[in-house]
């Protein structure tokens, strides 16, 4: 018997054993939930919306209250209205005693209606960017701002609100510096600045919007002048300004070679050109009209013939270069023997 009862006793207490060992699991399995940062902040926020949510119903069950009380009284209120409006005296001072009560009801349903409101849309608000925000570690603060939308300062006063309330756990905050919100970890490297683009010179702006307003006026001056044969020489006038404007501006050191065509040329062509849009205008032929329209049409194929020399003298220097490299390679060719003969070969001719 008593060895049974020993046996009972012995395996009660190992029994025993076993059951502190799974409690003391379980304790520690619930401790490490309990202890789980995004757990918790989702218990916290659930906690606060079902407070925030019971607010909101109050607030706004009160401020219809105090309107409908506004309504009901409002009778009572303006009684003393149509004698104040004929006899005045006294009655305004009736009218206005009991009015401060309905305006008092009318400022409290206002408040109460507007506190419901503001807790109802900053609760939406955060579940809105906890659901955007999901599980991610960090995220940009203008792709949140896009996808609520709003602009990237508001976007930062609704996050600032979450992170106050316990959205995102008690490790979250913004990251100014990369424009992030960092939920938990480290936040995502800096990007390096941009390199600035140049800068034009003010010279060279000031040039650029010069070549612009030229070529305009040739353009206006084109529209002005009906003459198809006279069109088609201007528009060749055009063109060929345009390449040598391009190679200005590809080229700087190419504009003292165009200097004289840039401050006498050109501003003479364009003078004679307003001066025929103007003859043309008249509708008259006279002699010294008809005279004057027939040099200016006569001088605009010299132009167009000097305006394309001036063109092919600014390559004048790459020719050279590249006579210079085709002899020089030749050279190289006929010494190193890939040339194929032994005879002087014919040499490129510009």
């Amino acid at each position: 018997m008593r060895r049974d009862a020993q046996r009972v006793v012995q395996r009660a207490e190992e029994a025993a054993h076993k059951a502190e060992k799974r409690v003391e699991i379980y304790q520690n399995a619930d401790r490490a939930q309990a202890y789980d940062p995004e757990q918790t902040a989702r218990q916290n926020e659930r906690g606060r919306k079902d407070k925030g949510e019971g607010w909101s119903i109050a607030l706004t069950v009160l401020g219809v209250i105090f309107s409908i009380a506004m309504v009901a009284n409002l009778p009572e209120a303006v009684y003393w209205l149509p004698e104040a409006l004929t006899q005045g005296g006294s009655y305004w001072t009736w009218l206005f005693q009991d009015l401060a009560g309905s305006v008092t009801l009318l400022f409290a349903g206002a408040g109460f209606l507007f506190a419901g409101w503001k807790l109802r849309t900053g609760r939406r608000m955060r579940k809105k960017i906890s659901n955007i925000v999901g599980n991610a570690p960090y995220m940009k603060i203008q792709e949140i701002a896009d996808a609520i939308p709003c602009n990237y300062a508001k976007c930062c006063k609704h996050l600032e609100n979450c992170i106050d309330k316990g959205v995102f756990g008690e490790n979250a905050y913004l990251d100014m510096r990369t424009g992030t919100l960092v939920v938990r970890g480290a936040p995502p490297a800096p990007q390096p600045a941009p390199a600035a683009a140049p800068k034009a010179q003010p010279g060279e702006a000031k040039a650029e919007d010069n070549y612009a307003q030229i070529l305009n006026q040739l353009r206006a001056l084109n529209d002005a002048i009906p003459g198809e044969e006279m069109s088609d020489k201007i528009s060749r006038l055009e063109a060929v300004s345009a390449k040598i404007f391009a190679q200005a501006k590809q080229n700087p050191d190419k504009l003292p070679q165009m200097r004289k065509f840039m401050d006498y040329y050109l501003p003479t062509a364009l003078k004679l050109l307003k001066t025929y849009a103007e003859l043309d205008a008249q509708g008259v032929e006279g002699e010294n009209i008809r005279e004057s329209k027939q040099r200016i049409e006569q001088v605009m194929d010299t132009l167009v013939t000097a305006f394309e020399a001036q063109l092919d003298r600014l390559f004048e220097d790459d020719a050279l270069d590249v006579s210079t490299d085709i002899d020089v390679m030749e050279n190289m060719l006929r010494a190193d023997g890939l040339t194929g003969n032994t005879g002087n070969s014919p040499k490129l001719q510009l």
